[in-house]
Order: structure tokens, then C-alpha cells, then sequence
């Protein structure tokens, strides 16, 4: 909110956030989430390629799935 994010919500329960977010999603933006996460087996450690294209697409579907 600091950051002038009119709503912000914050996660660190995956089924909660998994609930909620194709709700804010339908909210007007601008919309701030903060998933919380711990870091696990299947941590990827390929920085280089963390934030690629591919990546940003496979996250964008994952999320047209939710709603």
C-alpha cells in the first residue's frame, strides 16, 4: 500500500490464494498479491532463464486456467 497499490493482499497459504485469485483478477488495477512461498525440491535454480519468455507465457496461462 505504501507504494500507492489501492489493494494489495497477501498469501502464504497456496489453496487460499488458489481461491481467491480469479476474483482479483477481476478487480480494477492497478492490484498488488504477494504470494508467500517456501523453497522446495523443485526450486528452479536456472537464474539465467527465471524471468524468459517462456516462462512469463507458461505463468500467463496457468493463470487463464484459474479464471
Amino acid at each position: 500500500k505504501a507504494a500507492g497499490y489501492p489493494r494489495t493482499y497477501e498469501f502464504s497459504d497456496l489453496e487460499v490464494f488458489e481461491s481467491e485469485v480469479g476474483r482479483i483478477l477481476q478487480e480494477e488495477g492497478p492490484v498488488f498479491v504477494d504470494l508467500k512461498r517456501e523453497q522446495g525440491e523443485g526450486y528452479p535454480v536456472d537464474y539465467e532463464n527465471l524471468h524468459s519468455a517462456e516462462r512469463r507465457r507458461a505463468f500467463k496461462e496457468a493463470l487463464d486456467e484459474i479464471r
